[in-house]
């Protein structure tokens, strides 16, 4: 069994177990007997420190063995039924160690769970009482005198009446540094420092160890004392209060542990140090076990992969990366600890919502102790952020270079003094020379064209000698024969004299903008020409630093009579030009208020007096403080648009009319044909079919076919007159689910007639719409898909929904006889339109549905290859309540 806790502590544990000054061991509580001792234990039985009692004792027999006193019988029994009551034995003992001398002990045994496995606590701690009825107050034993001069241990007999030191031995002069007579001539309570730790004076502390004897015979704690230089040290005290007739003293065994109080005060505080670094680690770090399960981790890790602790104590390393690593055995994961070395790793790691992160992991093996499994503590950074800062650099400074390669700019740079020259790839790039040339200024020189080598050669001279430059453009022949325009600029830098040290530069292709200055020229002038012959007015109207017609095309004269120079010296904008109230408004709107219309559509009087219509389209000039300095713009002529517009008003009023009568007598003749049918299929009905001959029974049966058709027909058009008015009907919140099952009900003759099998498959389970036309829509596309099912397999019908944006698709699909799409396509939603024959169709029922899809904002597509099956795309809008 390892009694040591996987973990960090578990080094600590062990070396304090090991190396305690009393004896320890550990017991199998169910097998009652020793798993481990210690180095004390082991000798005082005469054992090698690294050996268990052999063969494998109980404790029982090794104690009570041994035991002298009356209690050798029952000592084992009393441990037993203490340790199941308290959980804690804590009891005197005396034995016959392996040198077969008498040794006093105090015997400690605690209940503890290690690995999930009760164990027993065995503590010996060595005590030297002096035997009961031997002081008298006028007398020493030998057996006293012996325990004074040869304990170990500081030991003074203390009277608690007169409040002095009666006997102190050697041991304890040492320890403080006092002569007899000066340890006997002062109050105990000196002994200590005058302020504990804990903030009690030293005489409150002191009454409180005799309070304490009061109520026992015995008392040990552990006190800081004085020496008499001012130093201290830590005791551990022991203080037994004498029996009669010796009461009234106190016996007090001292035993320096100045050395073990401050290990284990700096364990204490390393582990408390080591703690509060490990729970406040920035860095999350993991300890696994041998089967790679976690044992414990830090907040920082916990906050990492947003789990709780509880959510990975004891769970596989696998926890953290489930996508990467899948389903893995134990025995797997054990192989993967072999196999783990000290080293540093970077992966994608999965947090518990499956968000990627990249991580930097460091695994170190760990072995706690001698007797400690293998553990792996796994400190672990998030990298994501700098992976993609890292990425994002190497991003910039590859959008740097394409950013150089196509402003097309080259970097130079001189060693002056050396005379040695570098320059970027982008360089020969420019000058279309092999890579593999040199860097030379006379290579670069030799590409000049003749007629500006002079004035490169002064540039450069000039620059030298006034230490400055200024950029120059000049021209080159490229190695490829091609002619460009470049621009150089340098600068310099000098040393501590003011000699010039080095020279850095770059040479940019201005070949693109030289020709773009150019054919700017050239635009400018096409403009000017545009402009001097367009049909439209064009215009710049400056209104700051003040409000000035800056420009308007000749066409002016034409289109108002005006010349443009007597514009210009009317100077602001002429007023007696406007008619509309409207217009000096709209102006006076946006120089107030800031407000401006792109189009304004208004009345202008021409310099005759007469009113024509203008469509006046602007926009803002900025400068470069983002404030509109003019509009500019074209005025057009569309006074016969205008008038054009105005009769096609006038005809639209009319044809609004004739389409109320047309709508009028359409329904008029509707209701008033349909009630002459309905009666003249009554008395078809009355007919006495008896006694007629096979012939008029015949005709008699046609007609009554045919007045039925009559009568189908009328009611198909009331659906469509019907239709072309916009429903009124209220839009609810409908269930899909629920619409479509009450449809399926209500056709349940003719889908059990066709086996159909319809499928749903509903992404979006609502949708707010009219009820009517929803049930209407679904109900004729599941018709036509029964109606028009092939013979050949059976007929399936697939609906669906998915949401799309501010649309909802409703799509249904069948695999029946399809549509011929290259030769219907077209009249798919056409009045009266049939694709199959001998089925009965009218071909009233997709134009009805379409129509009213579209009247509710909607819109409808059908894809369809014949003998394999139709598909209806149908997009609801989708509305709030």
């Amino acid at each position: 069994m390892d009694l040591a806790k996987n973990g960090i502590e578990a080094a600590f544990s062990n070396v304090l177990f090991d190396e305690s000054s009393d004896g320890m061991a550990v017991a199998d509580a169910e097998n009652v007997t020793f798993l481990k001792i210690n180095r004390k234990f082991a000798a005082l039985f005469g054992m090698e420190a690294d050996a268990l009692p052999q063969p494998k004792q109980s404790p029982a027999n090794l104690f009570v063995a041994e035991t002298i006193g009356q209690k050798q019988d029952l000592l084992w029994l009393e441990v037993l039924e203490q340790l199941s009551k308290k959980g804690e034995y804590r009891g005197e003992l005396t034995f016959k160690g392996h040198s077969e001398q008498v040794s006093w002990y105090d015997l400690i045994v605690k209940k503890a769970v290690g690995n999930k496995e009760v164990v027993h606590l065995y503590m010996l701690k060595e005590k030297h009482p002096f035997p009961k009825n031997e002081w008298e107050n006028d007398t020493k034993p030998a057996i006293l005198d012996g325990l004074f001069n040869h304990s170990i241990d500081g030991v003074l007999v203390y009277d608690n009446h007169s409040e002095r030191v009666l006997m102190v031995n050697e041991v304890l002069l040492r320890m403080t540094g006092y002569t007899e007579s000066e340890f006997k001539s002062i109050d105990i309570s000196g002994h200590f420092p005058e302020v504990l730790d804990n903030g009690r004076h030293a005489r409150d502390y002191y009454e409180g160890i005799v309070n304490n004897l009061a109520a026992r015979e015995q008392y040990r704690h552990v006190t800081q004392h004085l020496r008499k230089d001012g130093s201290s040290f830590w005791a551990e005290i022991q203080t037994t209060r004498l029996p009669e007739p010796n009461k009234h003293l106190t016996l007090s065994i001292t035993r320096d542990i100045t050395h073990e109080y401050m290990a284990q005060l700096h364990l204490e505080e390393s582990r408390a140090m080591f703690k509060g670094v490990f729970d406040n680690a920035i860095q999350g770090v993991a300890i696994f076990d041998e089967n790679y399960r976690v044992v414990t981790a830090n907040q920082a890790l916990c906050d990492l992969f947003d789990f709780c602790l509880d959510d990975i104590m004891g769970q596989p390393f696998d926890v953290f990366n489930p996508a990467g690593l899948g389903k893995i055995t134990d025995e797997e994961r054990r192989l993967r600890f072999k196999r783990v070395e000290n080293n540093l790793l970077e992966r994608k790691f999965y947090k518990k919502n499956g968000d990627a992160i990249d991580l930097r992991i460091s695994l170190r093996k760990v072995k706690p102790t001698k007797q400690g499994n293998e553990i792996i503590m796994a400190v672990v950074e998030n990298i994501t952020k700098s992976k993609q800062a890292l990425a994002q650099l190497a991003k910039s400074e590859m959008k740097l270079k394409e950013a150089a390669a196509i402003a097309q700019i080259a970097a130079w740079e001189l060693d002056y003094k050396m005379n040695k020259l570098y320059w970027s790839d982008e360089v020969y790039n420019l000058l279309e020379i092999p890579k593999s040339a040199d860097a030379d200024m006379y290579l670069l020189l030799d590409h000049v064209v003749p007629e500006d080598k002079d004035k490169v050669n002064h540039h450069w001279l000039s620059s030298v000698e006034n230490k400055t430059s200024e950029p120059i453009e000049y021209e080159v022949i490229t190695g490829k024969g091609n002619r460009k325009s470049l621009r150089s600029i340098f600068r310099f830098s000098l040393d501590g004299v003011g000699e010039i040290d080095n020279l850095f530069g770059i040479v940019q292709d201005i070949t693109q903008m030289k020709n773009a200055m150019a054919a700017l020229e050239q635009s400018e002038d096409r403009f000017r020409r545009l402009a001097e012959n367009s049909p439209n007015v064009i215009f710049r109207f400056a209104v700051h630093p003040e409000l000035q017609l800056e420009y308007v095309s000749p066409v002016v004269e034409d289109m108002f009579g005006y010349q443009p120079e007597e514009l210009y010296r009317l100077g602001k904008y002429p007023e007696h030009i406007f008619f509309e109230k409207r217009l000096a408004n709209i102006f006076g709107n946006y120089f107030i208020k800031g407000q401006w219309q792109k189009s304004i559509i208004c009345q202008l009087r021409k310099a005759d007096g007469k009113l024509i219509w203008v469509d006046i389209k602007s926009v803002p000039v900025y400068n470069d403080k983002d404030e509109i300095i003019a509009f500019e713009g074209v005025i057009s002529d569309i006074d016969t648009l205008k008038q054009s517009e105005q009769k096609l008003l006038d005809q639209k009023t009319e044809l609004i009319t004739k389409n109320t009568e047309l709508e009028q007598f359409t329904y008029i003749a509707s209701h008033d044909l349909r009630s002459p049918v309905i009666n003249f299929n009554a008395l078809l009905q009355m007919f006495d079919r008896d006694g007629m001959t096979q012939h008029n029974l015949a005709l008699l049966n046609k007609l009554d076919l045919t007045s039925g058709k009559l009568y189908e027909t009328l009611h198909d058009l009331m659906d469509v007159i019907a239709l072309q008015k916009r429903s009124t009907s209220p839009f609810e919140k409908l269930n899909f689910n629920t619409v479509i099952t009450d449809i399926i009900t209500q056709l349940s003759e003719p889908i059990n007639e066709s086996e159909a099998q319809i499928v749903l498959y509903l992404a979006v389970e609502t949708v707010v719409y009219v009820r009517i036309h929803l049930k209407s829509i679904i109900q004729n596309l599941i018709t036509n898909a029964i109606k028009y099912r092939s013979e050949l397999h059976n007929c399936e019908i697939c609906i669906s929904t998915k949401r799309l944006d501010d649309m909802i698709l409703l799509k249904v699909e069948d695999n029946g006889l399809g549509i011929d799409m290259d030769k219907f396509g077209d009249r798919i939603f056409g009045m009266f339109q049939v694709f199959h024959s001998g089925k009965g169709g009218k071909g009233l029922g997709l134009f009805i549905i379409k129509k009213q899809i579209e009247q509710l904002g909607g819109k409808i597509r059908v894809e369809s290859e014949l003998n394999k099956g139709t598909t209806f795309f149908i997009y609801l809008k989708n509305r709030k309540l």
